[in-house]
């Protein structure tokens, strides 16, 4: 789903119909930069009943050119990790 498309679910929803599409695109923003902004500084993210976002350092290692066999070494890397709430988990199913 496109964040567009998202945007215009949340605001076609009964709850929202007094919000302009403007807002409703700006609060979004706003939670995707304090996600972000939490895991840059090694901080979780719960959100009630959907999951949570956290970041994870991954070591450096050794690592392979599959064209060429060559062995490098991969650069400590930090990712951002989400892991399901169980009511989200139950949903899906």
């Amino acid at each position: 789903m496109l964040k567009q498309t998202l945007i215009n679910r949340i605001y076609k929803d009964i709850k929202f119909r007094r919000i302009p599409k403007v807002a409703v695109s700006e609060m979004l923003d706003c939670c995707f930069e304090q996600v972000v902004l939490c895991a840059k500084n090694n901080e979780s993210t719960q959100l009630s009943h959907f999951g949570t976002f956290y970041p994870k350092q991954y070591q450096e290692k050794k690592g392979r050119n599959p064209n060429t066999g060559e062995t490098l070494m991969i650069k400590t890397q930090k990712k951002l990790k989400f892991k399901a709430s169980a009511k989200l988990l139950d949903i899906l199913k």
